[in-house]
């Protein structure tokens, strides 16, 4: 899948917001004759083309040099779109033909044409009569591979129910409740479900690994590499996740947590360079216990707001303003993230030089640490300490969310332009 999906797709979200009236008098939109005509709102800026609401054709024998964004009611191509597809739509359908790749978040998708590139798909139902010429990823209640169908490259399905007749040039990942395989697949099949079959068709260029509840019957001749039968689901006969855990999950689990604090290592020293002056203001928000404290609840709420407005969007289908918020968290999340690290960082060094004699008083660490001790200091303290802690289960992700919460609160604080005294005055009773 291009990386210009994912990019395109939050940058369609907020132009879409900010643009709704805007329209495109060159972009293609013809209502159904059997659809009532409602308005859609169009967007066309170079090889973005970006729809909300009614319905978007790419008619017949028409070819469209755009990558597409469709929030659009139903999403059909039948002529040729020279660009990638990322539809938030009821129904999509391509007779024709998109020589990019296809991102769909959709009740129906039928695939009639030809895909070039990969396929993405969350649905209630996909069926694929065309082509795709790379990978595809499914995630559906009902997924069909007809006859005429033909995935070129891998296929991964998490379906309620899983049936190839058509041909999968690479490997077959099916975890499914049923899965019928009626056609060849050139790679390595392994599947997890409740029942299997396999039909007259059926041919496995490679090996066959299988976990099911009820008994398979593979008919002889149609896989070419080894058979490997595992428990069957659902009676516990698994490894035991203790002892995997012992033996190499705490390696690779070290090693990702090494590699989360370099990127927030290097994430914050850019941070500091580009934005010195607000780090410093959050910083300072924070220098006294009850800063602290108010620089957490204030994160808290805004947290608890975000989330809370996110998912009210989505579930209302306002799907442009839903991404702008969620993409407003992500970011607040994770700078937030990066000046807590730099917070903890600062309150232990203070407090290691009050227990060592350095600094005198007892009312909390004294405001002199701000301004004695470099931000990259503190962050390079900050980062080994929850790096150390994230490796206790359970204790390093409280931690991290304490110090993320705290960092978010005070990045708000310092957006606001407020101090914190006044924050906390205001709040308190006359």
């Amino acid at each position: 899948m291009s990386p210009r999906i994912a990019l395109g797709a939050a940058f369609a979200a907020v132009l879409l917001t900010v643009c709704g009236a805007a329209r495109a008098a060159d972009a293609p939109s013809v209502p159904a004759p059997d659809e009532p005509a409602e308005q859609c709102q169009e967007l066309k800026l170079g090889g973005f083309w970006m729809v909300k609401g009614g319905r978007v054709d790419v008619p017949s024998g028409q070819v469209t040099a755009a990558d597409l964004y469709s929030f659009a009611g139903t999403t059909r191509i039948d002529g040729t779109l020279q660009g990638d597809v990322a539809t938030f739509a009821f129904n999509v359908h391509v007779p024709g033909t998109v020589e990019g790749d296809v991102l769909s978040f959709t009740e129906d998708v039928s695939i009639d044409g030809t895909v070039t590139g990969g396929l993405r798909v969350a649905a209630n139902k996909l069926v694929i009569r065309g082509g795709v010429g790379r990978n595809a990823l499914v995630f559906a209640n009902n997924f069909r591979l007809d006859p005429a169908g033909r995935i070129e490259g891998s296929v991964a399905a998490y379906a309620g129910s899983t049936t190839i007749e058509g041909a999968i040039g690479g490997s077959l990942l099916a975890r499914s409740g049923k899965v019928e395989i009626n056609g060849p697949v050139g790679g390595d099949v392994d599947v997890l479900c409740d029942e299997l079959s396999f039909g007259p068709l059926a041919r496995i260029g490679g090996r066959l690994t299988y976990s099911a509840r009820t008994e398979v019957a593979i008919p002889p001749g149609i896989v070419g590499g080894a058979v490997t039968k595992g428990p069957q689901p659902g009676t516990g006969e698994t490894p035991d996740p203790a002892a995997e855990e012992e033996e190499s999950g705490f390696g690779l689990r070290a090693l990702w947590r090494g590699y989360l604090a370099v990127v927030a290592l290097v994430a914050g020293v850019a941070l500091l360079l580009f934005f010195r002056p607000f780090v410093d203001g959050s910083l300072e928000r924070t220098a006294s216990s009850t800063g602290l404290g108010a620089a957490f609840g204030i994160g808290l709420v805004g947290l608890l707001v975000l989330l809370v407005a996110g998912v009210l969007c989505v579930c209302l289908l306002q799907l442009p303003l839903a991404a702008g918020i969620w993409s407003a968290l992500g970011a607040l999340v994770y700078f937030g993230g990066v000046i807590g690290k730099i917070v903890l960082g600062l309150w232990t060094l203070a407090l290691l030089r009050r227990a060592t004699g350095r600094e005198g008083g007892t009312g909390g660490p004294p405001r002199t640490a701000w301004s004695t001790t470099h931000p990259v200091l503190a962050l390079l303290v900050g980062v080994a300490i929850l790096f150390l802690l994230s490796l206790i289960p359970y204790l390093g992700n409280l931690l991290w969310l304490i110090v993320t919460v705290t960092g978010m609160g005070a990045a708000l604080l310092q957006l606001r332009g407020e101090r914190t005294e006044d924050v906390l005055s205001s709040a308190s009773p006359a």
